[in-house]
């Protein structure tokens, strides 16, 4: 008996040194492969046909990384056909094995519906594992789901957690998004300065939104005192990254000196609102008649331009006891508003879809109470005059 459990132990012993011996030129053959694709990937330009073949060769070996990089391709069509269903797969197998990139990778599926139904809890769940490895992508992620209420109910402190997390891991998106809570003043006090810090280091990897912000903090006196060189040099790099709202302000501020021009005509002989919104921003409104082609003229209430504290300040309209007062028509620089996103147009056309009027430049909505009982071509020309008049 004892020879016998002896000999079983050492035949045993001795199976398990075979599986490993035989393992090791496994792995080693797999990594061998991953290392040939990753060649073919990085080569210039990429070679992407012969980099998913080793990849794939890799990722059959399940080797993580080389199924992570083939979902990737398959994502994207790079050197395969594009399938989200390939990609979805190869992705899973990989973050499965604990790869963090693959579970970003999963957690992005998820949240944008790609090869699977949309699913934020989903997704969150892939983010937190890729997180808990310190992955600051993953972090970026989180923090925007709790930022935009997706998947859980909207929570800014916690966005700012994670989005700290990446940020602090010098995370180039997590640093603008952090930058923009700080902006808003969401989950934070509000704070221009504290924005700055962080777009400037989002700025300096090259992230063109991060640059395109610092652009708006120098055009809109945030923090800063209004400084248009400044302002034209962030959006030019921002346009040159390819972000659409820096080329829009750019080739609005470089046509006419936008941002300079004073408001006298503007404004001159036109009776003018102001509106305090919940954030605690003024608004100024500006009261423009409209001659119509058909006869007849039409009131129409513009949005001029959104004043921070800071400015009302500098300009003497906001008092030390906290009012506002305002003497005849004020001499200031000219600032268009902001435009607004296509969720509060949306949202605009939604809930006054006979009254409301887009304007192409800047891109936002005006609501005309009465406009559709007007003659045809009464919205094109409120459009024209209000376009006409922020081109002054």
């Amino acid at each position: 008996m004892e020879r016998s459990f002896v000999f079983a132990v050492t035949l045993t012993v001795g199976v398990l040194s075979l599986a490993v011996v035989a393992a090791q030129p496994s792995a080693q053959i797999a990594e061998a492969h991953y290392q040939q694709g990753l060649a073919f990937y990085q080569s210039k330009p990429p070679d992407y046909v012969n980099a998913s073949v080793w990849y794939r060769r890799a990722a059959e070996l399940g080797h993580a990384a080389a199924q992570n990089d083939l979902g990737w391709l398959y994502q994207n069509g790079w050197g395969v056909p594009r399938d989200a269903g390939q990609a979805l797969y190869w992705y899973r197998q990989a973050a499965t094995r604990g790869d963090a990139a693959a579970q970003v990778n999963l957690g992005w599926m998820y949240e944008n519906g790609r090869g699977v139904a949309r699913d934020h809890l989903e997704a969150m769940r892939w983010y937190r594992q890729a997180a808990a490895q310190n992955n600051p992508i993953a972090a970026d992620n989180l923090g925007v789901l709790h930022r935009d209420g997706l998947g859980v109910p909207r929570d800014y402190v916690e966005a700012v957690v994670w989005f700290r997390r990446s940020a602090a891991a010098g995370n180039a998106w997590g640093q603008t998004n952090l930058g923009w809570m700080y902006e808003n003043g969401w989950g934070v006090p509000r704070d221009y300065a504290e924005a700055m810090t962080w777009y400037r280091r989002a700025a300096a990897q090259g992230n063109a939104l991060a640059q395109n912000n610092l652009g708006v903090l120098y055009r809109d006196s945030l923090g800063v005192p209004r400084d248009l060189d400044q302002a034209l040099a962030w959006f030019r790099k921002a346009a040159a990254g390819g972000e659409p709202r820096a080329q829009q302000s750019l080739r609005h501020l470089e046509s006419l000196d936008r941002g300079m021009d004073p408001w006298a005509d503007v404004l001159d002989g036109k009776s003018i609102r102001v509106a305090i919104s919940a954030k605690g921003l003024v608004y100024l409104f500006v009261n423009l008649p409209i001659r119509l082609t058909a006869g007849g003229s039409i009131d129409v209430e513009i949005p001029v331009k959104i004043f921070t504290d800071p400015e009302l300040r500098d300009l003497g309209i906001l008092q030390p006891n906290g009012s506002l007062a305002m003497k005849e028509n004020p001499h200031l620089p000219y600032k268009p508003m902001r435009a607004a996103s296509e969720a509060q147009k949306r949202r605009f056309f939604e809930d006054h879809r006979a009254s409301a009027v887009a304007i192409h430049w800047p891109p936002y909505v005006i609501v005309v109470p009465g406009v559709d009982q007007r003659p045809a071509g009464t919205k094109e020309a409120i459009r024209e005059a209000v376009e006409r008049l922020y081109e002054r």
